[in-house]
């Protein structure tokens, strides 16, 4: 299934590389942003940035993320 011109492997890489860069935030008790959150995402995964207010932007990829977060234990800070 294509959502927002994504597929769910997409999806599921994109929710990889926020789970993985929002624990290394966690772990150094750093805030972060929507932007930030983005950037990292085309540096890691190679996919193209997400417009500011487009359904495909940090919010969207947040949202994988922290969903991904409710299934596996508390990473050591």
């Amino acid at each position: 299934m294509v959502m927002y011109g994504r597929d769910e492997e997409d999806w599921d890489q994109l929710a990889d590389a926020g789970l993985e860069f929002l624990v290394e935030r966690a772990r150094l008790a750093k805030l972060t942003s929507y932007t930030e959150l983005n950037a990292t995402h085309v540096r890691r995964t190679g996919f193209r940035a997400s417009t500011s207010g487009a359904p495909t932007s940090g919010r969207r990829w947040v949202t994988c993320c922290t969903s991904s977060l409710s299934g596996i234990a508390q990473p050591p800070i």
